[in-house]
């Protein structure tokens, strides 16, 4: 019933009514990636050899006459990914809450939202997984789509992230990461894959915008934490997430595109921990291009929901890329602070690709990642630095 009134006030929005009969039309679209690499690391650093990521992902909708479609969308995601990630950040340092000036929420550990660093609890031991990440019936007509089901939230699908030629291996990011230190994360995406409503309109004299509500974080996804489990270090437990983003495409005389997107989102905790509240986040990205050259930024800022103040997510992520023919390089860098667990990541990468087709990718490169997270001393708190090199090979394909 909840489908069915949110798809006749999606259509109102659209500005049409349904005919009676349509014509099928399909979408389809899946891509793959495998990454491998040899790191030099400090000791307690177990960098994996390979990492890798599978997605496909299908829409089925019949188109009316008014021009008017209506189906259903459904995808799937597989990946190997360092075991340690829970599914992002993971075990960051030593730090237990009982140790004073450690990590914590009265005497419990605590996690980022966010990064999903935590320096206490059991470390994470996961192998390969596979999660059915989107579903969700839609709407779309001349104006836009509406949408209600699992999929992005609006600030994740309107926001810029800084450009890089790689799937996997980016600074910025960075889906999976063998090293298992963790990614940077410049992607303003509070609600994940959970259940919502969503409406975004098309491109309109450059600009696209979105706006999406999920009544609450319940998706155990890949790129997003799970809701708190029963002896889990406490987290922000999101809920009535409300997102908007903006993004505007433009190509000037001589060759110049721009473009440029702000996202604002914020959600309620259900945790009824003190320690929480309301979480705020927003994010902005550029990029500038010109005759085979792009140079991009990206910034998130996220205040991890602490209701106090004081313990913000902040993350910048800054490339370039030159594409000549079949080739492309680039170079990226990007840092993060998470303030609530006292841990900071940073990321640069140097690469090549070249496009063996319109569908394959080979490309290499080499990668430098480094993470400060706290560690218990006596009696007090002291910093842990650790650190991977090496080199990459990325092969990406789509179908």
């Amino acid at each position: 019933m909840k489908a069915r009134v949110w798809s006749a006030a999606g259509l109102v929005w659209l500005g049409g009514g349904l005919a009676f009969a349509g014509e099928p039309v399909f979408e389809r679209d899946a891509a793959a990636a495998v990454l491998a690499g040899a790191y030099d690391s400090d000791p307690g650093v177990d960098p994996e050899i390979v990492a890798a990521r599978a997605s496909a992902f299908g829409r089925a909708g019949l188109l009316f006459d008014n021009q008017i479609e209506a189906g259903v969308g459904l995808g799937v995601v597989a990946e190997r990914d360092h075991p340690g990630r829970d599914p992002r950040g993971g075990r960051a340092g030593d730090c237990p809450p009982a140790t004073p000036a450690c990590p914590a929420a009265g005497a419990e550990g605590v996690r980022g939202p966010v990064s999903g660093y935590t320096s206490s609890g059991q470390p994470s031991d996961r192998g390969a997984r596979l999660s059915l990440e989107t579903a969700y019936l839609y709407v779309r007509g001349g104006l836009g789509e509406a949408s209600i089901g699992r999929s992005r939230g609006a600030a994740a699908l309107v926001g810029l992230s800084a450009p890089s030629i790689f799937v996997l291996a980016g600074a910025a990011d960075a889906p999976v990461d063998p090293t298992g230190l963790g990614s940077p994360i410049t992607r303003n995406d509070i609600s994940g894959q959970s259940a919502k409503a969503l409406v975004q309109t098309e491109r309109i004299l450059g600009f696209k915008g979105a706006i999406s509500y999920a009544p609450e974080l319940e998706l155990e996804g890949l790129d997003q934490g799970p809701r708190q489990r029963f002896g889990d270090p406490l987290t922000h437990q999101s809920e009535a997430i409300v997102e908007a983003g903006l993004s505007f495409e433009h190509r000037f005389q001589g060759g110049w595109e721009a473009a440029a997107s702000a996202t604002w989102a914020t959600a309620e905790d259900s945790g009824g921990r003190p320690a929480f509240g309301r979480m705020n986040a927003w994010s902005l990205g550029a990029s500038l291009s010109r005759e085979g050259w792009t140079v991009g930024a990206s910034y998130l800022a996220n205040d991890n929901g602490w209701a106090a103040g004081g313990r913000d997510y902040r993350a910048l992520s800054v490339s370039g890329v030159i594409e000549r023919g079949a080739w492309s390089f680039s170079i990226e860098g990007a840092a993060a602070s998470d303030d609530l667990v006292f841990t900071d990541v940073s990321a640069v990468t140097f690469g090549t690709r070249r496009m063996i087709s319109e569908t394959l990718s080979i490309g290499g490169g080499l990668t430098v990642r480094e993470r400060r997270s706290p560690l218990a001393a006596i009696g007090n708190r002291v910093g842990l630095h650790e650190t991977a090199t090496g080199g990459f090979i990325e092969l990406a394909m789509g179908l």
